[in-house]
């Protein structure tokens, strides 16, 4: 991702982290908010514990934690 990008994918992650308790609704929002900003169809993966295998177009992918919460967004 961009840099603007990410900054944005980090603060609306905190944000959810903060508002919600469940990783599911985290997800949900976070994916709901990137698709109306970036254009669908993003993919959010948010837990504490998990293993993936996926493909993303370029330049829309971003990993990251914060506290003990991995953070995992890319586009399709």
């Amino acid at each position: 991702m961009q840099e603007d990008q990410v900054k944005e994918a980090y603060n609306l992650a905190l944000e959810a982290l903060k508002s919600y308790g469940n990783e599911k609704i985290m997800a949900e929002y976070v994916k709901e908010q990137l698709d109306k900003k970036y254009e669908p169809e993003w993919q959010c993966v948010i837990g504490k514990d998990f293993s993936v295998a996926f493909s993303h177009e370029i330049e829309n992918f971003v990993f990251f934690q914060i506290e003990d919460m991995y953070f995992l967004f890319y586009k399709l």
